[in-house]
């Protein structure tokens, strides 16, 4: 891969195989904010159900039903609808690490990514990305590494994992499922299962770029997470949204525990 399409290495890091941040927990919470993150139009997808999730999770917040489903000491910051190029989500998250940078000390953010996974049923919560662009097909510009690193200073193949316990986090959230699913044409579809597994195309170059750039430790006041979520003809888009106010409140309840850290 050429220079133009690799992130410049992070220097707070060292290279080995795996990397899992772990700081020590703050003595109060703090308030969060959440960055979303969708992906625009690919392909014969011309509506991503990403995207759409995106753009529709603060006004559906802001209904009178959900005003209050988070915890007072969050809110989201903002959303963004990234091209599905690994190109443009270098340039847009560069872009929101320079936004970041000015946000009060006080403050921690979680930025939350949203992919769809046109093949699953579930709600895939991915514990880690992988030092690997190795696209089947070119992404929206035409680029199709084959086995090409992510990030430079880390070995290809290297995992980056999200220092949230994402086991833990998937177990809350199916213990407090509630809720009426008649809507699902699946009726087996809409579990939320921790995922190992975010491919190598560009939901997972995003994810390793993330990670990597927001350190995505407790120190860094940054946390990263993957979500991929399943077409809306296998869980509609209402109930998309509600599972989407179901993951932000229990990140919120982490949060306010000091996160819910791993084993």
């Amino acid at each position: 891969m050429t220079s133009e399409h690799r992130t410049e290495p992070n220097d707070r890091h060292s290279s080995g195989e795996r990397r899992s941040a772990n700081a020590p927990a703050r003595p109060d919470p703090r308030r969060l904010e959440f960055v979303i993150t969708g992906f625009g139009p690919f392909r014969n997808a011309a509506e991503n159900p990403s995207m759409i999730l995106a753009n529709e999770i603060e006004s559906y917040l802001q209904t009178q039903a959900h005003v209050d489903e988070l915890h007072s000491s969050c809110a989201i910051r903002e959303t963004l609808v990234l091209e599905t190029s690994a190109a443009a989500v270098r340039d847009e998250l560069r872009a929101l690490q320079e936004r970041l940078a000015a946000v009060d000390v006080d403050t921690d953010v979680c930025i939350l990514h949203l992919g769809v996974n046109f093949r699953g049923k579930d709600f895939q919560v991915e514990s880690c990305a992988y030092n690997d662009a190795d696209f089947r097909i070119p992404d929206e510009r035409g680029f199709q590494p084959k086995h090409q690193v992510i990030v430079e200073c880390l070995p290809l193949g290297a995992t980056l994992e999200s220092s949230l316990n994402v086991d833990g986090l998937v177990e809350n959230l199916n213990a407090t499922a509630k809720g009426d699913k008649t809507d699902l044409p699946c009726p087996d579809a809409g579990k939320i299962v921790a995922s190992t597994d975010p491919g190598r195309f560009v939901c997972n170059y995003t994810y390793c770029w993330s990670l990597n750039s927001f350190a995505s430790d407790m120190a860094s006041c940054r946390q990263c997470l993957f979500l991929h979520v399943p077409p809306f003809e296998i869980v509609s888009r209402k109930e998309q949204l509600k599972v989407l106010v179901r993951i932000l409140k229990e990140l919120s309840k982490q949060h306010t525990q000091n996160w819910l850290r791993k084993p």
